[in-house]
């Protein structure tokens, strides 16, 4: 039987803001430490700044790193989060042949509705 690829469902929504990176940034990388070095240098990070952002000793963190230990989701979280960058997820949907999209009207909306709250805020 010959079936036809139909378009994929929405997986999820990211609510914050997040930097998309370039396809060409996230080709040439070899492993998911690359990733997460590009979203440090993205944050202006060092690896201790991380570190402590993460949760995790400097140690465990340079185990991390050397490939001694694999990054766990929650610790890829984390680092999204504490850097504001997608390079761990679109590492990631890469070598599963996927892609990330950023809804840029979604991304405004957050930060429209993010300003309003602090401006309600301080009123």
């Amino acid at each position: 039987m010959d079936k036809q690829q139909g378009e994929m469902a929405l997986m999820g929504v990211v609510t914050r803001p997040k930097f998309k990176h370039p396809d060409s940034v996230i080709r040439v990388l070899k492993s998911m430490s690359d990733a997460v070095a590009v979203s440090m240098s993205h944050a202006q990070m060092s690896q201790q700044d991380l570190a402590d952002a993460i949760h995790v000793s400097k140690s465990y963190m340079s185990r991390l790193f050397g490939g001694q230990r694999p990054w766990q989701q929650k610790h890829l979280e984390r680092v999204r989060k504490a850097t504001g960058s997608l390079a761990t997820l679109q590492y990631a949907a890469m070598k599963e042949g996927l892609e990330v999209y950023v809804d840029e009207v979604e991304v405004r909306k957050a930060q429209l509705r993010a300003e309003l709250a602090h401006l309600e805020k301080v009123a």
